[in-house]
């Protein structure tokens, strides 16, 4: 799961049967779908974009710094879903509609153990 910087999240990757990892899982989940909190109850879950690349256990999902996603990563344990070393970078839906992109500003870079930090986000 992906965090993006308008309050929804993106889920991709994973199994739709089975447990993680020792190649107990079966039947990729293909589709990446946007969970948007602030939708009412029964509606917050939307089906996007799916891929044709298996990516269960040891796949990882990170919002960069423009806003778009990276996916990479595999079940290099199983044979079924052998291991994967293409990356795919996914653009969620607010990147189409003309919003600003995702910045911010650290005024503090030196910073200590344990010390709160200010990020603003400008956009």
């Amino acid at each position: 799961m992906a965090p993006l910087p308008d309050g929804t999240f993106l889920i991709v990757n994973g199994a739709t049967k089975g447990v993680a990892g020792f190649g107990l899982a079966t039947d990729p989940n293909l589709n990446a779908v946007l969970y948007d909190p602030r939708k009412p109850l029964n509606q917050r879950m939307t089906i996007m974009a799916n891929t044709t690349i298996a990516r269960m256990y040891h796949s990882e999902a990170i919002t960069l710094q423009d806003g778009s996603v990276l996916i990479s990563g595999s079940d290099p344990q199983s044979t079924a879903y052998p291991q994967e070393y293409r990356v795919e970078v996914f653009e969620p839906p607010y990147m189409l509609s003309g919003a600003p992109r995702p910045a911010y500003t650290i005024t503090n870079k030196d910073w200590a153990y344990g010390q709160q930090i200010s990020i603003t986000i400008t956009a």
